[in-house]
């Protein structure tokens, strides 16, 4: 709507009042009640038309005022876009917090003031969101709602006067109060400190295999991310699925972002494939397979044979395997195998001989380490094996313990932070700018209250 239509329309509405005021006073009425009103109606009209005359100025001042304060509207949005964010975070991260029990448990004291941390971050978020259509009638549509409260003031017989008073005085307050608001607030209230935390995560099963896809039976599956920071670690079962302390069902839980995944077995640190693997394309509960390219067998209890090359062929008799590759100068095999097990390992070349511990874990390994290129074969009888000894799941992270880490920023003072800046001190100001509001209304000539009688 044009504001300078409403702004005519306002002025003929100021001129037929005091015209109307005229033909009072001039009527030869006898009656004083109907005669009182000839003088408060040129009062109303010429009132009615210096409004309309100077309402681009008011709009104007309040912000200008504003400006001189201190405050803007890129000050008020920042502040807004801000709280939003926080709050929107918190519910994201109480979310994940309360969605799994296991984690619930695991952050014992966060968990009993996650629940009233989140109804308080609903409440800001319905706050912020009032506010957010405030501040939108009042910058982009101000001018013109000053221009309609001229029009309703300016109705004759100040049948609308006060409507008209209270909307003209709402801008001009708003206007004022709103770009100013971040710094009442942060006069009274600090901003609560709320990390960046990932929350995002997918439930998955997931199997680890060898090149040939038998099970790496009791490795370790190593999580870390691009920059070779461990995220997350679990042992892998005799199936050769990752396992989780903490959750059932064979789940393991993972950050739905980009990770590099390595399987740590024998005491050798080996890259999985895909890779990397993006968990965020995986729904909840799907089941994804990892291989191990350079691992040519795995056999349980902890027997390992890998290489320098993704290129072999392999004949598994069970008891027996041969491994047969061409290899380049540099390039290696290396069989690995616990010392509670007895092999006997022959090749076309000389193979060098060591100790490895690995988790409590002692074994030997046998390495071919070819010195030209050609084609190379290993042959390896398992005589038997005692009492397997498996390895020890000390030190390992599940990200469950991590989130948990991670959110024990949550504390009463966090809440108590939290309700001061995002929802005490805003509310109190608002209230403070609808008195102001009401005042003005009144100094404008709007009615104070509507009168409630009771016989």
């Amino acid at each position: 709507m044009d504001p300078a239509y409403l702004v005519v329309l306002a002025v003929k509405l100021a001129i037929l009042t005091f015209y109307i005021g005229v033909l009072v006073y001039a009527l030869p009425l006898p009656f004083s009640t109907v005669k009182r009103w000839g003088p408060q109606l040129l009062w109303d009209g010429v009132l009615a038309l210096f409004l309309a005359t100077i309402y681009a100025i008011l709009y104007s001042t309040s912000n200008r005022l504003a400006l001189m304060l201190g405050g803007s509207w890129t000050l008020f949005n920042l502040w807004y876009s801000a709280a939003l964010s926080v709050s929107l975070n918190l519910k994201m991260v109480i979310a994940a917090l309360t969605a799994i029990p296991e984690v619930a448990r695991l952050a014992g004291p966060v968990y009993a003031v996650a629940l009233p941390l989140d109804r308080a971050a609903t409440l800001a978020i319905l706050f912020l969101t009032t506010l957010a259509g405030i501040a939108e009638l009042v910058y982009n549509y101000g001018l013109v709602l000053v221009a309609f409260g001229v029009v309703l003031y300016a109705t004759p017989f100040r049948i609308t006067r006060g409507a008209g008073a209270w909307l003209i005085a709402f801008i001009l307050v708003f206007s004022i109060g709103l770009q100013t608001l971040p710094l009442f607030i942060s006069s009274f209230a600090s901003k609560p400190q709320t990390p960046e935390v990932t929350v995002d995560y997918r439930l998955l099963k997931v199997r680890v295999e060898s090149s040939r896809g038998d099970p790496i039976a009791y490795g370790v599956l190593v999580l870390m991310d691009s920059s070779g920071r461990v995220i997350a670690s679990y042992m892998v079962d005799g199936g050769g699925y990752a396992k989780s302390k903490y959750l059932e069902g064979g789940m393991v839980m993972m950050p739905a972002s980009e990770v590099y995944a390595y399987i740590e077995f024998d005491g050798v640190l080996f890259p999985l494939k895909p890779r990397p693997l993006r968990a965020q394309e995986y729904s909840n509960g799907q089941e994804v397979v990892v291989r191990a390219p350079h691992i040519i067998i795995s056999k349980y209890p902890l027997i390992l044979a890998y290489s320098s090359v993704t290129d072999f062929e392999v004949v598994d008799g069970g008891s027996w395997f041969a491994i047969t590759s061409y290899l380049n100068l540099g390039d290696f095999i290396e069989i690995r195998y616990p010392k509670y097990c007895n092999l006997n390992i022959t090749s076309n070349y000389v193979m060098a001989s060591g100790e490895w511990a690995w988790r409590g874990v002692n074994g030997v390994y046998s390495k071919l380490n070819a010195g030209s290129a050609g084609v190379y074969e290993v042959m390896v009888q398992i005589n038997g094996c005692s009492q397997p000894h498996l390895p020890s799941d000390e030190g390992l992270q599940d990200y469950v313990e991590r989130l948990s880490e991670e959110l024990k920023f949550i504390d009463v003072n966090l809440l108590k932070a939290f309700i001061l800046y995002y929802l005490t001190v805003p509310t109190i100001y608002v209230f403070m700018l609808f008195l102001a509001t009401g005042a003005l209304a009144r100094i404008l000539g709007g009615r104070d209250r509507v009168p409630v009688r009771v016989a």
